[in-house]
């Protein structure tokens, strides 16, 4: 069955217009990815979710911020940022409105075809069903697309910058040993072919967005940034 068409733009837009909708209307400001899965959810599933984010987090309408709770368990916060908010002002008044109606009419649409079975289940569980590829299975690749190309040289360029950072080495040797294995794990997962989506999360995009996060600038930032935003092409691609 042919899969239907992701309107990676839309989900973009609205994304950016529950933020602006939530800071602007509400007052607030800090959410976490499973609230934003939850509200675009009806168009579009968890993983596409993710990947946009993932986008305008890199070109800046949106912040990252990293909490722990009492276990030092690590989780995010996104925010919408200044430039952000200008994207979502900056569109027609009617487009705004259109992509809150799209949301709503989908969400109430999904609703009236829910068998009973899926009623009294975890909603969360027919958008993971509904996603363009399994978390756990491992993802097509083509060895010779240029993202998938792209995608391992800046993740093979990050780890040699990394495991050569001495700075990185002496403050926290702990945490960029874990880093240097992870990803030099995940480049070989990623050559060799056999990678599924929560590896590419837990051994590439996690630990270099930690080294983003924790060394704030320099050229291991540089390349951790860039090879994360060539993974999130790459995947953009298997949509």
């Amino acid at each position: 069955m042919e899969r239907k068409k992701v309107d990676l733009h839309l989900i973009e837009r609205a994304v950016l217009v529950f933020l602006h909708f939530q800071c602007v209307k509400n007052g607030l400001l800090d959410f976490e990815i499973g609230e934003l899965q939850e509200y675009v959810g009806p168009l579009a599933s968890n993983n596409v979710v993710e990947l946009i984010v993932d986008e305008l987090v890199e070109n800046g309408s949106l912040t990252r911020t990293v909490h722990s709770n009492d276990l030092d368990e690590e989780f995010y916060f996104f925010r919408i940022s200044t430039e952000g908010l200008s994207r979502a002002q900056s569109m027609q008044k009617s487009a705004y409105e259109k992509i809150l109606n799209q949301i709503t009419d989908a969400e109430a649409e999904r609703k009236e075809n829910e068998t009973p079975e899926e009623l009294g289940s975890d909603s969360k569980s027919g958008d993971e069903t509904a996603s363009s590829f399994d978390t756990w299975e491992p993802l097509p690749i083509e060895r010779e697309a240029p993202e998938y190309v792209e995608a391992v040289s800046k993740s093979e360029d990050a780890l040699k910058v990394i495991e050569g950072d001495n700075g990185y080495a002496d403050s926290e040797p702990e945490e960029r040993n874990h880093i240097v294995w992870a990803v030099g794990a995940g480049v070989n997962a990623l050559k060799e072919g056999l990678i599924t989506k929560q590896q590419v999360d837990s051994l590439l995009l996690a630990p270099l967005r930690r080294v983003v996060e924790r060394l704030k600038k320099g050229i291991a930032v540089e390349a951790a940034r860039a090879a994360v935003q060539a993974i999130v092409e790459w995947l953009k691609g298997l949509l």
